[in-house]
């Protein structure tokens, strides 16, 4: 299961980052368009279960009257005429299917959000990201903010602000739906263990690092190494959830 947090209806994440200031309203900077500071936008790959060996076969040759050879696992020997030689070598060659290994995928989930009528409502800044079976970061998938993004609390408790391959823009002007792609691979591009893990998602209209009301946030378990169609109930501030895995 994942971490549970607890606030206006919604799980929240334990703990709270400390408060790094607040960005006047009327601060030009305040909406400031940001760079992507994560690269490249998070792209799902085909998918591939496992990585297995291979083997081929070798091959072979015969030479002498009528001679004959075989080689590996699929050849044909060969036949001549007197004082002749002839040969042929066959190979095959067929990879495995890992089982219980590393494994990437195709990964996308759906959410929209709903204003809480917050401080600076209808503006907003949101992120998704993925944790692990013992709640440990994976990856970060959007993130929605730039100078505001130390009010995404638990998304900065979990990721230390980590962008890497993540969507990345600035504040939104309004709550909308949000859609993300993952190929199941971490920070460092390997592919995960399959296992139990969580999409967490997160969105504030306030200067939620200063102080109350807390991020809205939520999540949905799933399973690496399973293919999945899960479409959880609306939550209060969450609706339109859907999630597939393959």
């Amino acid at each position: 299961m994942g971490r549970h947090f607890h606030a206006c209806g919604i799980f929240l994440a334990a703990g709270i980052v400390a408060a790094c200031g607040s960005v006047s309203g009327n601060d030009p900077s305040f909406w400031q368009p940001s760079h992507n500071l994560g690269g490249p936008g998070a792209g799902g790959t085909g998918a591939t279960t496992g990585f297995g060996g291979s083997s081929s076969g070798g091959t072979g040759a015969g030479t002498g009257t009528g001679g004959s050879s075989s080689g590996g696992s699929s050849s044909s020997g060969g036949s001549s005429s007197s004082g002749g030689s002839s040969s042929s070598g066959g190979s095959s060659s067929s990879g495995g299917s890992g089982g219980g290994g590393p494994t990437m995928c195709q990964f996308s989930f759906d959410v929209t959000t709903h204003s809480y009528n917050g401080r600076f409502s209808p503006r907003n800044v949101e992120a998704t990201w993925i944790e692990g079976p013992q709640n440990q970061f994976i990856k970060t998938l959007e993130v929605h903010a730039f100078f505001r993004a130390v009010h995404l609390v638990n998304w900065n408790q979990s990721s230390k602000g980590s962008r890497v391959d993540a969507v990345s823009s600035a504040t939104l002007s309004h709550s909308q739906a949000h859609h993300v792609i993952w190929n199941c691979t971490d920070t460092s591009e390997k592919p995960v263990q399959p296992g139990a893990y969580h999409v967490y998602f997160e969105f504030t209209e306030d200067d939620s690092a200063s102080g109350p009301p807390p991020p809205k946030v939520g999540h949905v378990d799933f399973q690496v190494g399973k293919s999945q169609n899960l479409s959880p109930p609306d939550q209060q501030y969450f609706t339109n959830m859907h999630l597939t895995i393959k």
